[in-house]
């Protein structure tokens, strides 16, 4: 899969990580939600992967990579699978700094801003 697009907030408006399937224009969205402890995912870090999802869609939009969720996808429910990790190529994950009009460049592990 190809993450196209990111959208919510959190709060008002659920985050959804929005996909297409590498090579193909089939689609398929993700929400991306807290799952606590009841279905047992304990999942509690969904502000951080929809930065993920975010950032790699701006600095790798053609690289495939693998979005691991659970539940199914029920259009007449209204229903989507909820996201709980996105595994992509180290490249694609780490933070860049950009200066207006200059090119990216990456920033090394522990170096700061």
């Amino acid at each position: 899969m190809q993450i196209s697009g990111t959208t919510g907030d959190g709060q008002a408006i659920q985050y959804r990580i929005e996909t297409v399937y590498a090579g193909t224009s089939k689609t398929l969205i993700f929400r991306n939600e807290d799952a606590g402890f009841l279905p047992p995912y304990f999942k509690f870090d969904s502000a951080d992967l929809q930065a993920l999802a975010g950032r790699i869609k701006e600095q790798c939009p053609e690289v495939p990579v693998i979005i691991k969720g659970y539940s199914l996808r029920i259009p007449f429910l209204n229903m989507f699978p909820n996201a709980t990790s996105i595994d992509a190529p180290e490249r694609c994950t780490q933070a860049t700094t950009r200066s207006p009009g200059a090119a990216a460049e990456t920033l090394e592990p522990g170096q700061a801003e």
